[in-house]
């Protein structure tokens, strides 16, 4: 099984599972970075992005684990674990409004952007300011 992960502003989000059963569980990172997460007590090692853990290992029950790398550390989005299956927790209130903020600012510098280019547009298309001939219509 392989959750990824993508982490920002200390929280990381679940964007991809896959489910095959290999009797392992890797916590894959965006990042490619090294260091270590934390899951049940115990540390397991990041290299390049990727811890393994084996699923066997594991009792079953939520786990909630974080990242430590030199970015920082991230509280990731958890699991429950049963028998040899993993699921996803269902998303938290607080989560869904740091992804709503997230969506919100994006917007906002969107519309900033285009502002900025309609003027960077209209500065170019202005009488001889590059002084050539102009083809368009």
């Amino acid at each position: 099984m392989k959750i990824c992960y993508k982490t920002q502003h200390g929280y990381g989000e679940w964007i991809k599972f896959d489910r095959k059963d290999t009797g392992e569980l890797t916590l894959a990172f965006q990042n490619r970075s090294d260091g270590a997460v934390s899951l049940g007590g115990r540390l397991f090692t990041l290299r390049n992005g990727e811890a393994t853990i084996s699923v066997a290992s594991l009792r079953d029950g939520e786990y909630r684990p974080t990242l430590e790398t030199d970015g920082g550390v991230y509280v990731l989005e958890g699991f429950i674990k049963s028998r040899r299956e993993i699921f996803p927790i269902q998303t938290d209130e607080a989560a869904v409004r740091r992804l709503i903020n997230r969506c919100y600012t994006a917007e906002e510098e969107i519309a900033s952007l285009k502002g900025r280019i309609a003027k960077l547009e209209a500065l170019c298309l202005a009488p001889d300011i590059f002084n050539y001939e102009r083809k368009e219509k």
